[in-house]
């Protein structure tokens, strides 16, 4: 937008915060826009917390690394990467949190959770590694589960109106994209009709999956009785018996075979599309395992798995025609290199 108002000479490189939450879609976006002008992500921090065992800050920093990283961000930068106790010195009343956190008073500092998830790029990831692409196919260990392949496992999540919940689809559309609202080239897509019970994926267009109207595994049509039927498996939405992680208060979507169950009864709600038996709705809710991969100026292969799930996966790793098995504990990150050749 900036290079069609004449002002692509006045800078050299885009800038991106985290306080909007996780717009990967739209970073991605403004490299479309701009490719050549790098994007660099210049700040991110979160509020104060005395909790020294607080691992979502640490899985918060993680993810919101591998998310830039793969959508063409080339730095990722701490606003703090040191405090004293109190989240300052700050100019303003409220303090920050950071990796390490310092008790001026006794001479002591204290490595918190971010401190060991960063640990994982700044250590190992040296200066001019080059981001690789992975294919990430996480194989469920639970019965009937599917593999989940490319994109955002969709969620059925407590209502609550955010951008990731609405979606451009109304009751008695037929054979129709089921494409979110406010999140770019984001569309549900079917997976395999072999695959009852297969968890639905949100297409992502850089991905290798561009949401396609002439595609019958992203046409769906909501008929007047609730049901939201898939075209191409004939099968309707469904909300997953099992929920993976029943301490964040949300379940999968899946597809099944159609049936009378009010689990596969959708209703309109202001552009989001619930369902009254479990009281949740629709939600482009995020993949568990995170996963991004470098090669380092001495030719290793860096590969980045975060899990955050409450389940303990087993993923294969493979590169060129080598492959080796790995578990990926709860609420982990690890980083496996692979020697160059």
């Amino acid at each position: 937008a900036q290079e069609s108002r004449g002002l692509g000479d006045v800078y050299k490189r885009q800038a991106l915060h985290w306080y909007s939450g996780q717009q990967f879609a739209n970073v991605y976006h403004s490299h479309l826009l701009m490719p050549q002008k790098p994007l660099f992500a210049t700040e991110a921090t979160r509020d104060l917390n005395t909790n020294g065992d607080d691992w979502e800050s640490g899985e918060a920093y993680g993810a919101d690394i591998i998310g830039d990283m793969n959508n063409w961000v080339v730095g990722w930068t701490d606003w703090n990467l040191l405090l004293n106790t109190s989240g300052g010195p700050r100019h303003i009343d409220g303090g920050c949190d950071a990796p390490i956190m310092a008790d001026v008073a006794k001479q002591e500092i204290y490595f918190r959770p971010q401190y060991y998830y960063f640990g994982q790029f700044t250590k190992f990831v040296p200066p001019k590694s080059i981001k690789i692409g992975v294919e990430k196919i996480v194989q469920t260990a639970l019965q009937g589960s599917p593999s989940f392949l490319h994109g955002a496992d969709i969620i059925a999540e407590v209502c609550s109106g955010g951008s990731s919940q609405l979606w451009d689809f109304a009751v008695n559309d037929t054979n129709k994209l089921l494409s979110s609202k406010t999140l770019a080239d984001l569309c549900f897509t079917a997976p395999d009709a072999s695959m009852t019970g297969a968890n639905l994926q949100l297409s992502f267009s850089w991905d290798g999956l561009t949401c396609n109207s002439n595609d019958e595994s992203q046409q769906f049509s909501w008929l007047h009785d609730g049901h939201i039927v898939n075209k191409r498996t004939n099968l309707c939405l469904d909300i997953e018996a099992v929920d993976l992680k029943k301490n964040q208060g949300y379940e999968y979507v899946t597809l099944a075979k159609c049936s009378n169950s009010l689990t596969q009864i959708w209703v309109s709600d202001q552009g989001k599309i619930k369902n009254n038996a479990r009281a949740r709705c629709l939600d482009a809710g995020g993949s568990f395992i995170h996963t991004t991969a470098f090669k380092t100026p001495s030719n290793e292969v860096v590969v980045v798995v975060e899990n955050i799930s409450d389940n303990d996966w087993e993923f294969k790793l493979k590169y060129n025609n080598n492959a080796t098995k790995v578990k990926a504990p709860a609420h982990s990150i690890q980083t496996l290199i692979w020697p160059s050749f």
